[in-house]
């Protein structure tokens, strides 16, 4: 599982593994793989833009929704 704090500073967001488009579009039917959007409510509803399937969490808020996934499964966050 990974968690994180909301705010990151540079030396930890360059060790963040990342994945393109082409990646993402690739294992998005995965049942094993989760998008999770992690931008303010506000920003999400106003949005036009989402990730079909994706789940939106509240990154201030890991620890309610954390146990929600299991171990297995892959957690791609996202903010875009």
């Amino acid at each position: 599982m990974v968690a994180f704090s909301g705010i990151m500073d540079e030396a930890a967001a360059s060790e963040v593994p990342r994945i393109s488009i082409e990646q993402a579009k690739q294992i998005h039917d995965n049942p094993e793989v989760v998008f999770i959007d992690v931008r303010s409510a506000k920003s999400w509803w106003r949005s036009a833009t989402k990730i079909t399937h994706a789940v939106r969490e509240n990154p201030s808020a890991v620890q309610q929704w954390a146990s929600k996934y299991t171990k297995d499964q892959t957690l791609i966050f996202y903010c875009a």
